[in-house]
């Protein structure tokens, strides 16, 4: 059995539909340990610690109905995003009306995706290729974690969201982002829990609960 010790422990939690096997679990996993949350992630399972995105589109319709709940967490976000959300938020669409927001929602870390190479300290760039899990490994590494625990993550061909929005992703681009996955672990642990097929060490939920 893994010892894992959550006092430098992050787990990251993605969009799979493993995420409906575990949910009763997610909780206590989120009260125990500290979490981030990709994208869609925290509108169905509140109380990470961070908040990441680099997806534009679901970024601005969870902006639109979370506006409020947006502020309890670290958000951390592109600045691609950043430009197209009009200057931190500062003005937003309500009713095809461009509102101010005096009370803005300020982005915690604001970074650039950079392929192929890992970032060892803040100076807003984080490493990204096709999918916001490897923005979020790196972050967990500047924010000085020794272990990460991926829940809800599938680096397959054909996998589905648990909201319901199925993938099919090219092989010469999954191949790309398995080879960024794995390049992380010269840095921080990195262990799944679920039986797919990445190359990662199998930690049970069982013994993290």
């Amino acid at each position: 059995m893994v010892n894992i010790d959550k006092d430098n422990t992050v787990i990251i939690f993605g969009g799979s539909s493993h995420i409906e096997i575990i949910k009763e679990h997610i909780p206590t996993l989120i009260n125990k340990y500290d979490c981030i949350g990709i994208n869609r992630f925290n509108e169905f399972h509140k109380g990470c610690k961070y908040w990441i995105w680099s997806d534009f589109g679901y970024y601005t319709n969870c902006l639109h109905k979370n506006r409020n709940m947006l502020k309890d967490y670290n958000i951390v976000t592109t600045t691609e995003i950043n430009r197209k959300e009009l200057n931190n938020n500062l003005f937003y669409y309500e009713d095809n009306k461009l509102i101010y927001d005096d009370h803005a929602i300020v982005p915690y870390y604001l970074y650039d995706g950079v392929k192929n190479v890992v970032q060892l300290e803040r100076n807003n760039k984080l490493c990204m290729y096709k999918t916001t899990l490897h923005s979020a490994i790196n972050l967990a590494i500047i924010e000085g974690y020794e272990n990460i625990i991926l829940f809800g993550i599938e680096l397959e061909q054909d996998w589905s969201h648990f909201y319901g929005h199925n993938i099919k992703r090219p092989s010469k681009r999954l191949k790309k982002m398995r080879e960024l996955l794995y390049m992380f672990t010269k840095y921080i642990n990195i262990y799944k829990t679920n039986n797919n097929s990445l190359e990662l060490e199998y930690i049970d939920i069982d013994s993290l609960i």
